[in-house]
C-alpha cells in the first residue's frame, strides 16, 4: 500500500535558522515565537495560539539527535520492494522516503526497507518513536513535537482528562488523525522534504477511522461524524501544503485509499432482513474439542484446538494431536468435518422479541426504538444517544472541535466552515418497524484446510483466487472457515469486523490528485494495487518488486499536456524517463469514499 508524500522546500526566511510555526508563520529569528503565555519559556504563535513546542524547527542543515532510537521494529519480514524502495533506487538514494502511523507495521511496511525513515507512537504515552533499523536518536524536530504540547491537545479533544494509554483513549477518535497530520507537518519541515535533487515521499496511514469503525460500524453517527472530522482534517493538511510546497498543490502527487473495507454490523443487516449474526467462538471451539475428544479420546478434556480464536483461521493444537499419533492431515480433516454440525448448534433460541434500535435519530427527538417480535444471532448495542454527538466541523485551528458531545436530543447536523451544513444523512426519517421474522443463524460458507490450500485445491473462481493470495505456510495446523455473508466471529456486544472474501470488505476508494490527472469520476473496477503501478509510471520508476496492479491509463493526462510549476533536479541517468514530480501520497485507513477536491477516483 502507498501513502502522502510531499515536497517541501523551505521558504527564504528559513534557510537563515529562522523558526516556522506549524500555520506558516515566520516566527523570526531563533526561538521567537512572539507572545508570552504561561512559564517563562513557553511562547505562543500570534498565528495559531500554539506554543513553541509545535512548532516544528526546519532550520537549513541542523539535524540535532534526539532520545536515543529503541531496537525492534524494522521491514524484515517485507519479502518485496515498495513504491518508496523503487524511488530511492531510481534516484541513488537522492529522495527521501519516510512513514508515519499510529502503528509501527503502518509506519513501516508501506515506506519500504529503503525509506529513511519510520515513525510510530509509543502506545502508552503517544510520544512518537522510531527504531535503530533507520537512526541511533529521534531528529531534533521529532523530539521537540514529542516535548510540545500536542499529545496534551489531542487529549483535551478526545475529551481525555486523566491520560493513561494514548492509543486507547485518543486513538478512535478524529484527534488522532490531527496529532499524526502535524506530526507530518513536523516532518516536512524538519527533514526539508522537496528541497533535494529528486523527488520526495512520505506514507501516512490514518488508523482512527478503522479503530472506530470496529466499534461502531460503519453506518453509524459515529463514524459518520469521523468522516467529516478527517474531511476538515486533510482540509488543513492540504492546505498547509499548498502554503509549504513551492508551487503549491500543483506541484504535488496524492494518492487516497485503504487497507480493507467493513461489514455492517449485524444488528443493521439483521433488522433489515439479511443474515446478519455473531458467531460465538468460544462456544464454536468449545464444540469442536468435543468432537475431537469423542474421535480421538473419548471421556477426557483435551484441547485440541486453540482457545481465543479469530476467524476465518482456527489454529489447531498441534503438539496434541502428535502425542496422540494424528498427522496433520488427519487432524485438519477432522476438524474440518466437525464444522457443519458445530456451527448449527449456535443457532439462536426463537420465540423472544429483541429490540431494534434505528440507524439515523428522527428529527427533534432521540432515535426511537422498534419492538419487534424478532430473535436476532445478534444482539449488537445501539451507542446511547449523549455518545452520537460528535461534530465534524472544521476546527478553527488544529484539535479545536474535532471532537465533542451532544447536551440536547436534538438531531445532529454536522457542519463545515463557517457553519455550512455538510450532510443532513443523520436526519433522514427513520425506517419503517421491521416484520416479524425468523432470527438469522450462523452458517458455515466454506471450509479449507492449510494442506488444501497449500496444495492449490480452491475453487477455480475469484473466490478461489482470493482464498490463495490470503494463504500462509506460517501459523501451524489449521483450517480456515468463512461464515455466510454479514456474519462475523463476536459475542453479540455490538461492533463489527472484516477479513471475509465478500466485496464489502473489499470496496474502498481510490482517489488520485494531481497535475497528471483527468479530473472525473471513473466507475470501472479499479484496486488499491493499482496506486503503486499508477504513481510508479509517474513517476518514471520501475513497479515494485511483486507488482500486480496496473497502470490507471484512464484518469492519466498524455506527458504533453500538464507540466509542474517547479520542475525537480535531475535524477541519475536511469531515472531520467517518464514523468517527474512531488508525490504526496495518503493512505488512511479505513478512509472517506471520496477523493481530494478536483481529482479522479
Amino acid at each position: 500500500m502507498v501513502g502522502p508524500c510531499a515536497q517541501y522546500e523551505a521558504p527564504h526566511h528559513l534557510r537563515g535558522r529562522r523558526t516556522l510555526c506549524h500555520c506558516g508563520r515566520d516566527r523570526g529569528d531563533g526561538d521567537a515565537c512572539s507572545g508570552a503565555a504561561g512559564g517563562s519559556q513557553q511562547r505562543v504563535c500570534p498565528g495559531c495560539g500554539r506554543g513553541t513546542g509545535s512548532c516544528h524547527r526546519a532550520a537549513a542543515g541542523s539535524r540535532a539527535a534526539g532520545p536515543p532510537s529503541a531496537p525492534g521494529a524494522s521491514p524484515r519480514n517485507l519479502l518485496a520492494s515498495t513504491l518508496g524502495d523503487e524511488l530511492r533506487l531510481a534516484t541513488e538514494g537522492q529522495s527521501r522516503v519516510y512513514g508515519i502511523s499510529l502503528k509501527d507495521r503502518a509506519a513501516i511496511l508501506p515506506a519500504g526497507a529503503a525509506a529513511n525513515g519510520a515513525f510510530w507512537i509509543d502506545s502508552a504515552s503517544g510520544r512518537f518513536v522510531t527504531s535503530t533499523y533507520y537512526m541511533q536518536q529521534l531528529p531534533e524536530w521529532a523530539a521537540a513535537f514529542d516535548d510540545g504540547p500536542d499529545i496534551q491537545l489531542a487529549a483535551g479533544a478526545a475529551n481525555v482528562t486523566s491520560l493513561t494509554n494514548f492509543y486507547s483513549q485518543v486513538g478512535a477518535t478524529n484527534a488522532a488523525n490531527t496529532y499524526e497530520v502535524s506530526f507530518a507537518e513536523a516532518l516536512i519541515a524538519g527533514e526539508q522534504l522537496g528541497t533535494h535533487p529528486a523527488t520526495d515521499m512520505l506514507t501516512l496511514s490514518l488508523s482512527p477511522n478503522d479503530i472506530e469503525g470496529h466499534h461502531f460500524g460503519p453506518d453509524s453517527p459515529e463514524e459518520h461524524s469521523m468522516v467529516l472530522g478527517l474531511d476538515a482534517t486533510l482540509d488543513l493538511f492540504f492546505s498547509w501544503l499548498d502554503t509549504h510546497v513551492p508551487g503549491g498543490l500543483a506541484n504535488v502527487v496524492i494518492a487516497l485509499s485503504a487497507d480493507h473495507g467493513i461489514a455492517p454490523t449485524p444488528a443493521v443487516s439483521s433488522a433489515l432482513g439479511l443474515p446478519g449474526a455473531y458467531i460465538n467462538t468460544d462456544r464454536l471451539v468449545a464444540d469442536l474439542n468435543q468432537a475431537m475428544n469423542a474421535k480421538f479420546s473419548p471421556g477426557e478434556n483435551v484441547v485440541y484446538v486453540l482457545p481465543h480464536q479469530e476467524l476465518p483461521y482456527l489454529s489447531l493444537n498441534r503438539p496434541t494431536f502428535e502425542r496422540a499419533g494424528i498427522n496433520e492431515q488427519e487432524a485438519e480433516d477432522a476438524v474440518q468435518v466437525a464444522l457443519e454440525p458445530a456451527f448449527r448448534t449456535l443457532a439462536p433460541p426463537t420465540g423472544e422479541p429483541r429490540t431494534v434500535q434505528t440507524p439515523n435519530p428522527a428529527p427533534g427527538g432521540p432515535a426511537p426504538a422498534i419492538a419487534a417480535p424478532v430473535v436476532a444471532a445478534s444482539t449488537a448495542k445501539a451507542p446511547p444517544a449523549e455518545k452520537t454527538g460528535r461534530t465534524g466541523a472544521a476546527p478553527a485551528a488544529p484539535y479545536a472541535g474535532t471532537m465533542r458531545t451532544a447536551t440536547s436530543a436534538a438531531p445532529l447536523i454536522a457542519t463545515g466552515p463557517a457553519g455550512v451544513p455538510a450532510k443532513t444523512a443523520l436526519n433522514m426519517t427513520p425506517p419503517d418497524p421491521a416484520p416479524p421474522r425468523v432470527a438469522p443463524s450462523p452458517q458455515l460458507f466454506r471450509s479449507f484446510t492449510r494442506l488444501q490450500m497449500a496444495a492449490g485445491q480452491v475453487p477455480p473462481t475469484e473466490f478461489g483466487q482470493l482464498l490463495a493470495h490470503s494463504y500462509s505456510p506460517n501459523g501451524g495446523w489449521y483450517v480456515a472457515a468463512f461464515p455466510v455473508a454479514f456474519q462475523m466471529e463476536g459475542s453479540g456486544s455490538g461492533g463489527t469486523t472484516h477479513f471475509s472474501p465478500f466485496s464489502y470488505d473489499r470496496h474502498v476508494p481510490l482517489g488520485f490528485f494531481g497535475a497528471p490527472f483527468v479530473p472525473g469520476t471513473y466507475l470501472g473496477r479499479v484496486e488499491p494495487v493499482d496506486i503503486a503501478s499508477t504513481l510508479a509510471s509517474v513517476l518514471g520508476v520501475n513497479q515494485p518488486s511483486a507488482a500486480v496492479g496496473h497502470v490507471l491509463t484512464q484518469a492519466l493526462k498524455p506527458a504533453a499536456e500538464f507540466a509542474y510549476p517547479k520542475e525537480p533536479a535531475a535524477a541519475p541517468h536511469h531515472a531520467r524517463r517518464g514523468r517527474r514530480a512531488g508525490a504526496a501520497v495518503a493512505v488512511p485507513e479505513s478512509s472517506p469514499e471520496a477523493p481530494p477536491a478536483g481529482g479522479a477516483k
